[in-house]
């Protein structure tokens, strides 16, 4: 018999109802790290057909950290530039 194991694993997760009656999932849980996810990382979720979700990382977390520290200096620098011909 042939068997291959999956790693990791699925996960099953059940949809719930919302206060206005909407479906929910909730996602969380430590798995996320077996499955190539960290906090910080920007992620898609596309719906390719009925019934199907794909979760794929966007940008990661370095990535996006690399973006907000630009963004700091982008910002430090027009503020250092508006005080000069405020001057």
């Amino acid at each position: 018999m042939l068997c291959c194991w999956i790693y990791p694993p699925p996960k099953r997760l059940a949809f719930r109802w919302s206060a206005k009656k909407y479906p929910y999932i909730l996602i969380k849980g430590r798995w996320f790290r077996d499955y190539g996810f960290t906090i910080g990382d920007q992620v898609t979720i596309t719906n390719p057909r009925p019934g199907t979700l794909i979760m794929s990382v966007t940008k990661t977390a370095k990535e996006m950290q690399a973006i907000r520290d630009q963004q700091h200096e982008d910002m430090k620098a027009l503020v250092s530039e508006q005080r000069l011909k405020a001057a």
